[in-house]
């Protein structure tokens, strides 16, 4: 299975990296170090200026697919991008706070595209995919859709495996979306017993067949389900307007008979 690049779990106990935290000077550096020459031949990032965000912690990084940006969703319910080249913060993506929203998760999908799980806690928990595309005249990210794909339900965990996204939640079910239109697929409700705190993909082993959707939870169970379309989905635009057409139909249909056998009375009554 490929490694799962998931958001850790909220509760989850790390004292070593909490003690390292509080230590670390601020600024914090990150710096990735040259890879061995017998080793895997890793491109070597620049050392990256992150500047700390006072009394709050970082949730998740993500790197774009060329190395060029960084972004980190923060406890201060906001999304930092950053220039790996120079180190710099080039933009804030802020939640949408007036709604109680944070960013829990975040996902490139492409170098110009990201995708993002914002939650909102308490008894009206719900959890949003919200997208941000990244604008050609500038190159900063403006805000796309925005999809609900929970409700009285928190969302833990987020997946990117083309041609789908996948989020974990807190009940431990599993939500397919398509990735393109970010549509709603599949819900895979009793996969586990406790919250998934982790999702990752296992190709299939031959051509053309499923791959899977690994899902691992605090029940301490791991989990697999086709990463595949329903059998209809994509067709319920379609039979939904063709159902309500065809009752229309019907419905002329009937009262045309009915007028016509009252027709057919009237007409032997004067005969």
């Amino acid at each position: 299975a490929e490694d799962a690049t998931e958001c850790p779990a909220e509760d989850s106990p790390v004292p070593e990296a909490e003690e390292a935290a509080e230590n670390s000077p601020s600024p914090a550096r990150v710096k990735a170090e040259p890879a061995a020459a017998s080793g895997p031949k890793w491109a070597a990032v620049p050392v990256l200026e992150l500047a700390k965000v006072e009394g709050k912690g970082i949730r998740d990084l993500v790197f774009s697919p060329s190395g060029s940006l960084l972004v980190s969703a923060s406890e201060d319910k906001t999304c930092r991008v950053w220039d790996c080249n120079s180190g710099n913060l080039i933009q804030l993506l802020p939640s949408d706070t007036a709604a109680g929203m944070e960013f829990k998760c975040c996902r490139f999908v492409s170098e110009s595209r990201l995708v993002t799980l914002q939650v909102r806690r308490g008894r009206d928990s719900v959890a949003f995919v919200v997208e941000f595309v990244r604008n050609g005249e500038d190159g900063k990210f403006v805000l796309g859709r925005s999809v609900q794909v929970l409700k009285g339900s928190s969302a833990t965990a987020l997946h990117v495996h083309a041609p789908f996204l996948s989020v974990g939640d807190a009940r431990g079910g599993v939500t397919l979306l398509d990735l393109k239109s970010l549509s709603k697929l599949a819900y895979h409700s009793t996969l586990h017993s406790l919250p998934i705190t982790g999702l990752s993909t296992l190709p299939s082993d031959r051509a053309g067949g499923d791959d899977y959707i690994v899902s691992s939870s605090v029940d301490k169970t791991l989990a697999m389900v086709p990463a595949r379309r329903p059998l209809f989905a994509g067709f319920g635009r379609f039979i939904v307007p063709a159902f309500l057409v065809l009752l229309v139909l019907i419905f002329r249909f009937a009262l045309f008979s009915t007028a016509q056998v009252e027709e057919d009375g009237g007409i032997r009554n004067e005969l």
